[in-house]
């Protein structure tokens, strides 16, 4: 250093070097309070500034005790971070140490260098210089040398390496320029300047820095939140979708046990069939199985079974050993696999039995009992080729005996389950692989099964979790933690972010507050320096201020030009709108109207300004004051409105106007903007349309009068016919014509007497053609009719062959299935299958159809006409079963839906 003549302050001795490490130790240890993870990059670090003030006062062996302050400072910090730290805290330390030491060493030389003792900065140039080497040139050393070490030993990732260099830059040139003026005018011995700057410099700078360290927190700590809210909106959305997921495959199982239910004997290719839905819909499910509830009686007749249908090598396995598969040992029952699809992946699986394994055997036994899904804890599945865990869902199938106790032994109900084969990862993976790539981690634990672990997305062995050293992989705690109930089994899903999340997710904020900050402190230190140095450079400054003075009137002077500009644009645009635009206060009245708005009420401008809504509307129910009241009221609360209203123009003429109406605020206040639009010819041609409407209406329903009357007219011609014929087969074909005749006679009464003129409800018109058939068959008293009938809706060409069908039917039911006086029962009921097609089945209990009867070519006209009519003009088809009674099941595309559908 450079020696002026004045005495210097002796070298530091052992118990000196001792006490500023301790002062170090503390100033880090308050410090690292404000340490972005993991621990080493501080905010604002004061102990920079004390350690370079100590080496100008006290000589360079004052770099030992900044040495050992650093390194108990972060070795300790080290200790306290966890074992992942632990094996590289010391020589980290070490190396940080040495960087501070050394950063001590490299800013004293420069300021030697460059500036002279005693440090009075009482001329600007001084304190720049000393400014710019003690801050931001001499904390650049520990800043690349630290910040490095931490990358190599891989405890900040690459994403992260220039934040935490810039942090840690930053804080160090803070705390260099705030507390090294700070220390010299508390412990320099001359007493001049450095006297008075005790207080006049002291003081503000202790102020600064605790500006600076709060609003850092304050910003850190919301930022951090921000962060932590947005993550868990992520996490949450997640781990919604990973319900859906889980849902949807136990879903596949239910419609597999329905299936089974409903089809009472399923082949294997019906399985395959039916399984190939879900497999191809979700491609994460390993596999769906049946499996039977084989005793040992029976096991032999499974096995040939399943040898005769393709599978010659089939036996009943467990595992042994190693994993090989041998036959299973003779056992009061089996749980076999007996069906599996996709077939390919899983050869192995087919004929094992699930009983042979505890884990599985205890799913089994508890689905038994509790009737529900369940299951597994993770398993190794035997078809496993991945490295991965599998899980399995046992859901209990019983035949309909299951839910009536009271008629047999409950358990001989029990046939088997239907089984849903899954590979945790893969499931999972469908959107922890989504997540993995945002930078968010998941692990799913199994509570029920002692915090067994089942699935991380950052580790790909499935015997445990392992220590990952990325430092793109959290090792810190979970920021969601949510529950998820999975087939009896309580799963716990835990969320942590990834360094690499939080370096994509850190804005700037807290950033630019050091930047700020050091900014800000640069211009305050200078300014206290300069200001207790020399009284001289206060012209200086004042020359300074006009210049910036005079720049900023500038330009204000360009900002009121640009506002005119501005101004004028707004008014062009505002008059080119095709439609009128009007700007209210929040009382109605008009204060701005553009040209289009003029025109069409047929004012000017002056007139316009300060008129209200009730001026420029009818003034009478419901174009009223109070509504107009309302309808702002209520745009100041819901933001826009959209709505008709009556307006007048000003030779009073009335026209209809289409209003947009949107709340806003111009120069803090809450204004209305309105949108005017002239809608008078569109209402005009409303109107023409409904009267068109409504006689088109008239007319229909006149139709469907006169075509029923017809009808009836025919029908009763066909009578007074058939009272003429003596022949009793002639007279009763007479009877039938009138019957069909009378059956489509209802559809037009029906049209005529309901609302929809294009449609019929089919379950009202069944219900009055019932009626009227009793009526000529009042005789089969004892005979009973049953309807399950939804609300069908059918157009008239689909409902009269359709009531035609229903009536030959019903009429060969009371005349062929029943003698006179015979008891019975008679059941109609339809049901739409998807939204296309229409299942119609008529069934009775009586005698049945003759033996000879040829379903393809019928001999009777009743039978003739339903064939003819359901396959040439429904285009559909029929079903017959002639067992214990006689079916009709018939089907036809269906052209309407239920009621409140639409296609």
């Amino acid at each position: 250093m450079k020696n002026t003549g004045t005495d210097r302050p002796s070298p530091a001795s052992l118990g000196g070097i001792i006490g500023i490490a301790g002062a170090y130790f503390v100033l880090a240890r308050l410090s690292l309070l404000l340490a972005i993870p993991p621990g080493y990059a501080s905010a604002i670090w004061p102990p920079a500034g004390l350690a370079l003030a100590t080496a100008l006062l006290y000589g360079y062996r004052v770099a030992f005790g900044v040495f050992l302050g650093s390194f108990a400072a972060n070795l300790l910090t080290g200790l306290n971070t966890g074992s992942d730290l632990l094996s590289h805290a010391t020589v980290l330390s070490a190396v940080i140490g040495s960087g501070a030491a050394l950063q001590t060493l490299i800013g004293a030389f420069l300021l030697s260098r460059f500036t002279s003792y005693p440090f009075t900065l009482d001329r600007g140039r001084d304190v720049v210089v000393f400014l710019l080497l003690c801050g931001p040139v001499s904390c650049l050393v520990n800043a690349t040398l630290s910040v490095t070490c931490l990358r190599i030993s891989g405890f900040i990732s690459s994403n992260e390496y220039l934040f935490s260099w810039l942090t840690w830059w930053v804080g160090d040139a803070i705390g260099t320029m705030i507390v090294a003026p700070v220390v010299l005018s508390l412990l320099v011995k001359n007493e001049g300047i450095w006297k008075f700057r005790r207080i006049t410099v002291t003081l503000p700078l202790c102020l600064l820095f605790s500006l600076i360290v709060f609003i850092y927190v304050l910003v850190s700590h919301q930022e951090q939140q921000r962060i932590e809210n947005e993550f868990k909106l992520k996490a949450e959305l997640i781990t919604s979708q990973i319900k859906s997921e889980w849902a949807d495959h136990l879903d596949a199982l239910f419609s597999q046990a329905a299936f089974f239910l409903a089809s009472g004997k399923v082949h294997r290719n019906n399985f395959k069939i039916f399984t190939q839905y879900w497999l191809a819909r979700h491609q994460s499910i390993h596999a769906l199985e049946w499996i039977p509830r084989v005793v040992q009686a029976e096991r032999v007749r499974y096995e040939e079974a399943a040898r005769q249908d393709g599978y010659p090598r089939f036996r009943i396995t467990e595992r042994a050993e190693q994993g090989r598969m041998i036959e299973r040992t003779a056992q009061p029952e089996y749980f076999p696999v007996y069906y599996v699809e996709p077939y390919e992946g899983n050869e192995m699986a087919l004929g094992f039995d699930l009983a042979s394994d505890t884990s599985r055997l205890n799913a089994i036994n508890q689905a038994i009992e509790t009737k529900k899904p369940v299951g597994t804890e993770r398993v190794i599945l035997v078809q496993e080729k991945a490295d991965q865990y599998g899980f399995l869902v046992f859901l209990p199938v019983y035949t309909p005996a299951a839910s009536r106790p009271e008629e047999g032994n409950q358990n001989e109900s029990f046939i088997g389950f239907a089984l849903g084969v899954f590979r945790i990862k893969d499931v999972m993976d469908i959107w922890g692989g989504q997540a993995q790539a945002q930078g968010i981690n998941i692990r799913l634990i199994d509570l029920t099964a002692g915090d067994q672990l089942l699935y991380d997305s950052v580790s790909t062995v499935p015997q445990g979790p392992t220590v990952n050293k990325d430092p793109n992989l959290s090792s810190g705690r979970s920021w969601l933690i949510n529950n998820l109930d999975i087939a009896q089994r309580h799963w716990q899903l835990s969320f942590s972010p990834t360094g690499g999340y939080l370096a994509t997710h850190r804005s700037l904020q807290a950033w630019s507050v050091l930047v700020g900050g050091l900014v800000f402190a640069v211009f305050a230190i200078v300014f206290l320096l300069i200001m207790t140095g020399r009284t001289a450079r206060i012209e200086t400054l004042v020359r300074e201020k006009t210049r910036a003075l005079e720049k900023e009137i500038a330009e204000r002077r360009q900002t009121e030009n640009a506002l005119r500009e501005s101004e004028q644009n707004y008014r062009e645009i505002f008059n080119a709108t095709s439609d009128g635009l009007t700007i209210h206060d929040n009382s109605g009245k008009i204060f701005d109207v553009n040209d289009r708005a003029c025109a069409i009420f047929g004012h000017n401008r002056a007139v316009m300004l300060g008129r209200s809504i009730n001026d420029l509307s009818l003034g009478m129910p419901p174009f009223s004051k109070a509504e107009a009241k309302e309808k702002i009221l209520r745009t100041l609360e819901e933001g826009a409105q959209l709505f008709e209203w009556l307006c007048r123009r000003e030779n009073d003429q009335l026209f209809w106007a289409e209003i947009a109406v949107r709340a806003c605020e111009l120069g803090g206040k809450k204004c209305l903007i309105a949108s005017v639009r002239d809608i008078s010819e569109r209402k005009q041609a409303e109107e023409t349309m409904k009267t068109a409407l409504k006689e088109k209406e008239i007319l229909l329903r006149e139709i469907h009068h006169r075509v029923k009357n017809n009808m009836q007219m025919i029908s009763s011609l066909l009578t007074l016919q058939a009272e003429a014929v003596e022949n009793e087969q002639i007279r009763q074909t007479f009877i039938e014509c009138q019957q069909r005749i009378i059956t489509m006679a209802m559809i037009h009464e029906t049209l005529y007497s309901g609302n929809d003129l294009s449609s019929i409800n089919l379950s009202d018109y069944l219900k009055r053609l019932i009626s009227h058939l009793r009526g000529i068959f009042s005789r089969h008293t004892g005979v009973q009719i049953i309807t399950e009938l939804d609300a069908i809706e059918l157009n008239i060409d689909t409902a009269v062959p359709c009531g035609l069908i229903i009536n030959e039917l019903l009429t060969n039911a009371f005349k062929h299935a029943f003698l006179q006086g015979d008891s019975g029962l008679i059941k109609i009921k339809n049901h739409p299958v998807g939204k296309k097609e229409l299942v119609l089945e008529i069934s009775d209990n009586g005698r049945g159809l003759p033996a000879d009867l040829d379903f393809d070519n019928p001999s009777s006209l009743g039978l003739k006409l339903v064939k003819g009519l359901l396959e040439h003009q429904l285009n559909g088809s029929w079903n017959i079963i002639d067992e214990g009674g006689t079916t009709f099941i018939l089907r036809w595309p269906l052209p309407f839906q239920k009621r409140g559908e639409t296609l």
